[in-house]
């Protein structure tokens, strides 16, 4: 005989099995999109830089997935779809316009306590590439509990596939002390 507790536990662990299962058919969809940008052979700084140069848009967008441990020692799935698009700086500043967007979901891995945080308004302060990477260094606004904080971040992308979204945790340690990381899912140009 199961008790409430219970079967509430097994419900919460089939839901998790069915958001990861859909995470990861979200993420075979996608992964067309992932050869097709892996094939022209341009790194995404030369694709940032293009698209400036063109006067047009460079889009990368995937999911964020990975587990991070509070404070506390808790575990704590972190997971959603992110969205970045870069366009052509405003005048005379030598670094690009960058929106940055991403909703989140947090979830401990007992299937308790989920909720939602959205990161927005990325204000790009630096950015700098080599061959395998492109980071870029600012601030963006992270809804919390407490209402909106703007904190200290860095994105970085590694070899078009993967992506690190650190966040200042003297700032907001809310995360956990590391890196969030995910899965560049598609990367293009598009006109304006």
């Amino acid at each position: 005989m199961t008790t409430a507790k219970q079967q509430q536990q097994a419900a919460a662990i089939l839901g998790l099995s069915a958001i990861l299962v859909a995470g990861m058919a979200f993420s075979a969809l996608l992964s067309g999109n992932v050869a097709q940008a892996q094939g022209d052979n341009l790194g995404m700084s030369d694709r940032i830089t293009a698209a400036m140069k063109d006067n047009k848009r460079m889009v990368a967008s995937g999911v964020f997935s990975t587990m991070q441990t509070g404070a506390d020692g808790a575990h704590w799935l972190v997971y959603g779809p992110w969205r970045m698009i870069v366009t052509q700086p405003d005048g005379g500043n030598e670094n690009p316009n960058v929106s940055f967007r991403a909703s989140v979901r947090m979830v401990m891995t007992d299937g308790n306590a989920m909720h939602r945080h959205a990161i927005s308004d990325f204000k790009v302060s630096k950015w700098f590439s080599d061959d395998s990477s492109t980071t870029l260094e600012g601030k963006a606004t992270i809804t919390t509990r407490d209402g909106p904080v703007e904190t200290p971040v860095t994105i970085k992308i590694l070899q078009k596939q993967v992506i690190v979204f650190t966040i200042d945790t003297s700032v907001l340690n809310h995360f956990g002390e590391t890196p969030l990381y995910g899965i560049v899912g598609m990367v293009r140009t598009l006109g304006n």
